[in-house]
């Protein structure tokens, strides 16, 4: 369960080698939406990830960084 949003995180200067499982991406930010099968799993409380499953972030900064 997650309580607050995924918000005002910092990603700078960091190189990232290769590619993850499957070719995904690198870095992904506010990658969730709402939609994955545990989502519903703490439904009944008024807060967090339970009100609104999805991620909501803002002030997130993730540059420059590089792949390799």
């Amino acid at each position: 369960m997650r309580h607050q949003t995924p918000s005002d995180n910092v990603v700078t200067d960091n190189v990232f080698r290769g590619r993850g499982l499957f070719g995904s991406a690198p870095i992904v930010v506010n990658s969730r939406g709402g939609w994955r099968l545990y989502c519903g799993e703490d439904r009944g409380y008024p807060f967090g990830s339970s009100a609104d499953d999805g991620d909501n972030g803002t002030g997130n900064v993730v540059e420059p960084n590089r792949v390799e």
